[in-house]
């Protein structure tokens, strides 16, 4: 398209670039197209939805992991070095 006929149009370079879904649904070459039903968008919406609640509990999972199992023993030791080393004298170690 040439700068004038984007002006008249009100477009841009760019828009012709966005690409778009396909307005029908083909299951092979000799059938005929048929329209997206609303449902089958919610289902697809959902199923994305819940894989990425799925991916965040795993994420938080491995968080606590992480921290359980590599950092807690470190915090504990430097807690019990704090505790028995401390300035004034105790008894308690």
């Amino acid at each position: 398209m040439s700068e004038s006929n984007l002006e008249e149009l009100g477009g841009s370079d760019t828009a012709l670039m966005i690409v778009r879904p396909p307005d029908y649904c083909v299951e092979g070459p000799s059938l005929p197209l048929e329209h997206r039903g609303p449902l089958s968008c919610l289902g697809w919406s959902a199923l994305v939805g819940l894989l990425n609640a799925a991916l965040l509990l795993l994420h938080v999972v491995l968080v606590g992991v992480v921290f359980g199992v590599l950092l807690l023993p470190t915090i504990v030791v430097v807690y019990f070095g704090f505790q028995c080393h401390s300035r004034r004298e105790r008894g308690d170690c």
